[in-house]
C-alpha cells in the first residue's frame, strides 16, 4: 500500500473513531461551540451542560441536542439575570422558551413577549440597562431574540 493511501485511510479510521465517540453532528458541536464562544464561554461548559442534563433527566449524553443545551443555558442565565433587575420572570410571566432543532434550535416567543419585556426594560435607568447588556451571556440572548439597546432607550423616550 502507498503512503499517501495508508494516510488517507488512517484518516478515514481517525474520522470514524472521532464520530464514534462524539456522537453529535460536528455542524450541530461547531453551532454550540460558537454560541459559547459569543458568551464569553469554552468547551468545558459545554462538557457541563451535557453532563448536567444527562445527569438530571437520565437520558443518555449521546441523545442529547447540544445546540438545544446552549440556548437553555443562555436563556436561563438571562431570565436570573434579568429577573434580578426587574424582578419579572420572562419564563413564567412571559412565555420564552427554546425550540429545540439541534442547530436550528431557537428562542420561541411571541412578538407581545418581546414587546412586554421591552416595556419592561425601558423602566431601567441607562447605566442599569448598559449593565444588563455588557453580560456576554444576557447580551447573547437579546441577540437571539432581535433586541438592541437603541430598540428599548426608543420605547422610553416615547
Amino acid at each position: 500500500m502507498e503512503n499517501q493511501e495508508r494516510k488517507e485511510q488512517v484518516n478515514q479510521m481517525y474520522n470514524n473513531f472521532c464520530c464514534a465517540l462524539v456522537p453529535y453532528g460536528s455542524s450541530d458541536l461547531r453551532t454550540a461551540l460558537e454560541w459559547l464562544n459569543e458568551m464569553g464561554e469554552n468547551e468545558d461548559k459545554l462538557m457541563e451542560l451535557i453532563h448536567d442534563f444527562s445527569e438530571s433527566t437520565g437520558t443518555n449524553a449521546q441523545d442529547l441536542d447540544v445546540c438545544y443545551l446552549v440556548l437553555d443555558y443562555a436563556l436561563q442565565t438571562a431570565r436570573s439575570e434579568i429577573e434580578n433587575v426587574i424582578d419579572k420572570d420572562i419564563q413564567n410571566d412571559l412565555s420564552f422558551d427554546v425550540h429545540s432543532n439541534y442547530m436550528c434550535s431557537s428562542m420561541n416567543f411571541k412578538d407581545s413577549d418581546k414587546e412586554e419585556l421591552i416595556g419592561w426594560l425601558s423602566d431601567l435607568e441607562k447605566e442599569e440597562l448598559e449593565e444588563l447588556f455588557s453580560l456576554d451571556v444576557v447580551n447573547f440572548f437579546f441577540n437571539q431574540i432581535d433586541l438592541s439597546i437603541e430598540e428599548i432607550t426608543e420605547k422610553e423616550e416615547e
